[in-house]
């Protein structure tokens, strides 16, 4: 990021991220590109924003390995000669995005800065999402697809405006309102499908002086009047430096199935079907007292949609509830940060969550060197209860419903060391550090193995000008 002028800001970011994978079949890549350029007018009036987005992902698909029982040693086994499903399957993603964002500011100050404005964005979005298989004949892993190529593939042209206009710096009282309008243009196995959608988005936050707030905001589609999507949410919230911190949450929302469910077409699916509107309503509730906090949780759905593997459905009514308790305490040279919670799906055997879960870090800190260094050692570790974990359709890029395998019941650790210098950070992890000498059960998703005992450190260093 570097200022080219007072006015005027260039800033650039690129990414690369790539992995072999442990098992065949695995390999993932990831490149990104974002760069943006801002301007502003000596009065602050005038702002303006343009940027690109480059996205680019490869996903080999192996659909997990065949034979679960084969790990008895994790010391000994070869991940690489362990049999896959998969052999040819990938998918690839493309996203580029051009926006172009223009701003007015008006109206009263504060801080030297005008509390009104008005905006317009626009967003040209192209997305292309490709499944490909070159298929092995004798593999039963596609029990109803007979082609080598799946027409379960899409591009999606998208034209996107918005219009805001709100007050962003009132020291009390803050609005926005948004309208925002998507010309779509979906093509799916020699189908062009043109789309529209138009949304109408407000919101309104008040700071009371006595530290608190309340949040209001919701969105309603305005095309379609009948069968949009509706929803609602308002908070009751707490500011942080209060001795005691309560917090309320209520939602709810109306979704309709749209575009993919409404519109898609692939080889093998067709997902035209008269969907209902689905339902959620969810009240959340908590209390906060200094750094140790519990949270509780009720949401009641129905006319859900989920996957089971060869078809999409809705369910009925349907209920979950939950209950979180955390900390982030310091004692001496050593600090906590723990996470653990119960819940719970009644009438509602499509959705499975775990019935308990928990994670947790203790480090400890230390000064050396006349406090040039400072070294954080420490372990964590996660756990959850078992349950019908859900399973991943390569296809289709999506987790489905299944009743076969149950997965958790593990506890996956690591060990770290973090040294800071200044502004350089290295840190060296032992992950899984037990694998080896624990049963081979670790398994978060149904054919699909967490990664064994592992190595890896980094450098990060912060350059300021």
């Amino acid at each position: 990021s570097q200022p080219l002028t007072r006015q005027w800001h260039l800033t650039l970011d690129y990414r690369l991220i790539g992995s072999p994978g442990a098992y065949k079949n695995q390999k993932n890549s990831l490149s990104n590109f974002f760069a943006t350029t801002n301007y502003h007018s000596k009065s602050e009036r005038y702002h303006f924003t343009a940027g690109i987005i480059f996205n680019r992902i490869f996903q080999q698909e192996n659909g997990g390995i065949k034979y679960q029982n084969e790990f008895v040693d994790t010391t000994v086994y070869d991940r690489a000669l362990t049999d896959v499903y998969l052999y040819s399957a990938q998918n690839q993603m493309r996203q580029n995005d051009y926006f172009i964002t223009n701003e007015i500011r008006f109206g009263g100050k504060k801080d030297a800065k005008h509390c009104l404005y008005l905006q317009h964005t626009f967003n040209l979005r192209r997305e292309r999402h490709m499944y490909y298989d070159s298929f092995d004949p004798d593999s039963a892993y596609y029990s109803v697809w007979n082609a080598a190529f799946s027409a379960d593939s899409t591009t999606h042209y998208a034209f996107e405006n918005s219009i805001t206009m709100g007050n962003r710096y009132s020291k009390y009282l803050r609005w926005y309102a948004d309208v925002f309008v998507s010309s779509d243009h979906v093509y799916n196995t020699g189908i062009d499908t043109l789309l529209s959608h138009k949304v109408l988005t407000a919101g309104v936050s008040w700071n009371f002086q006595n530290g608190f707030g309340l949040l209001i905001h919701g969105s309603t589609d305005v095309f379609p009047l009948s069968g949009g999507d509706r929803e609602i949410h308002s908070e009751f919230i707490s500011h942080d430096s209060l001795k005691w911190r309560p917090y309320l949450r209520f939602s709810y929302s109306m979704r309709s199935p749209r575009y993919f469910f409404f519109q898609y077409f692939g080889n093998h699916f067709s997902w035209q079907h008269d969907w209902q509107q689905s339902n959620t309503i969810m009240g959340m509730g908590g209390i906060a007292y200094k750094n140790i906090d519990l949270t509780a949780y009720f949401t009641r759905f129905s006319s859900y949609m989920y996957f089971n593997g060869s078809a999409f459905n809705q369910g009925g009514t349907g209920n979950a509830l939950g209950i979180k308790a955390s900390a982030d305490v310091k004692f001496g040279r050593f600090y906590f940060v723990g996470t653990a919670g119960l819940q719970d799906v009644i009438h509602a055997n499509y959705l499975n969550l775990p019935p308990w879960f928990a994670k947790a870090e203790l480090a400890m800190r230390n000064s050396v060197f006349k406090k040039a260094l400072t070294l954080k050692t420490g372990i964590s570790a996660w756990i959850n209860g078992l349950y019908y974990a859900d399973a991943y359709n390569p296809a289709l890029q999506i987790f489905y419903m299944q009743r076969q395998t149950k997965t958790g019941g593990f506890v996956y650790p690591t060990a770290f060391v973090r040294a800071q210098i200044k502004r350089a950070v290295v840190f060296v992890e032992i992950i899984n550090f037990t694998a080896g000498f624990t049963k081979v059960n670790y398994w978060q998703i149904p054919g699909y193995p967490l990664p064994d005992r592992g190595f890896r450190f980094g450098v990060t260093w912060s350059f300021l000008n």
